[in-house]
């Protein structure tokens, strides 16, 4: 199977952990015969998260609608990854979030974790 995302890059296009931005993409047609779903549910993940980035970047905003440059965005994503922090989780595990003191994420996983 090839890869699960068809991207188009503009020359000069920054990339933020190999993702386009701004990213152009369009998920590759697939069958239920021809893709399992696990690679099905990932592909569809991937570009979702890929639209949701590009998004991201054309409306984050100074307080009076100018936008911020796209460098500062950036450095903000860079930064963002550069202290994310990965919970070990074991079977029976609680995590409790202060929504407005942290931001998180999902990151995709293979089986065996549940």
């Amino acid at each position: 199977m090839g890869s699960s995302l068809v991207e188009i890059q503009v020359p000069g296009q920054k990339l933020v952990n190999g993702v386009p931005f701004p990213a152009v993409v369009s998920p590759p047609p697939a069958t239920a015969s021809s893709v399992p779903l696990r690679d099905s549910v990932k592909t569809q993940k991937a570009f979702l998260e890929s639209l949701f980035l590009a998004a991201w970047l054309t409306y984050v905003n100074f307080k009076y609608g100018q936008p911020l440059p796209s460098h500062i965005v950036y450095d903000c994503l860079h930064i963002l990854e550069e202290e994310s922090v990965a919970i070990p989780w074991q079977k029976g595990d609680v995590l409790l979030i202060d929504n407005w003191a942290v931001l998180y994420s999902r990151r995709s996983f293979d089986p065996p974790c549940q």
